[in-house]
């Protein structure tokens, strides 16, 4: 039965291509190899290509890191980096201004202790931890398909729509972020403006 729909494993990739007769030939062995073992069945020859452009690559790597690694980092250590930061102000106070210590120290999310304040803020702060976590995998694994096949070996290709979903998702995503910004401008830190405004404008 596998491989008698074959041909509609396109459709499944999310392409509505219709094959011809070699194609379905040439779709046919490649999905009995992948029975045996031997290839991935995913249908790269006959759809457009899912390989992310060298800028994009770039730019989903610098994204992965320097956005959602470091952010995550960042937010879920925040109230210890502020301790940290307020005992090497205290014993080097002409070292560094404010802002150039907050920059050392991660201090990136909220003004002053916002973060750290309350049990609700500490609580609201590990949730957006976790979410930073989960997108950072989600933009490595849809993006990067060697990457996802070495945890599951016999994986496809990730279809080119859902890696163009996951890029619009995100764009949707940076200007949430924004939207957020200017309601909450008093309280947010100035590196969180600017480095949300250098990601969106690398997007773009």
């Amino acid at each position: 039965m596998f491989l008698q729909n074959a041909r509609d494993m396109v459709l499944v990739a999310g392409v509505p291509l219709r094959l011809n007769e070699q194609d379905a030939r040439q779709q046919d062995a490649r999905l009995r190899s992948f029975e045996e073992g031997k290839t991935s069945p995913s249908p790269t020859s006959t759809t457009a290509s899912a390989e992310l452009s060298p800028l994009y690559r770039a730019y989903v790597i610098y994204e992965c890191l320097l956005i959602n690694l470091l952010g995550f980092v960042t937010l879920f250590f925040q109230c210890e980096l502020q301790r940290l930061e307020s005992a090497f102000l205290k014993r080097f106070p002409h070292a560094l201004s404010k802002e150039a210590a907050d920059t050392l120290f991660g201090h990136f999310w909220l003004k002053d202790d916002l973060n750290c304040n309350s049990d609700a803020a500490r609580c609201l702060t590990y949730m957006v931890c976790g979410w930073l976590l989960i997108a950072g995998i989600l933009q490595a694994f849809v993006n990067f398909d060697g990457l996802r096949r070495r945890f599951f070996k016999s994986d496809w290709e990730c279809p080119r729509g859902m890696k163009i979903c996951c890029l619009y998702a995100f764009f949707a995503c940076d200007w949430y972020w924004v939207v957020l910004m200017i309601a909450f401008r008093g309280v947010i830190g100035w590196q969180q403006i600017v480095g949300s405004a250098v990601d969106i404008l690398l997007r773009l």
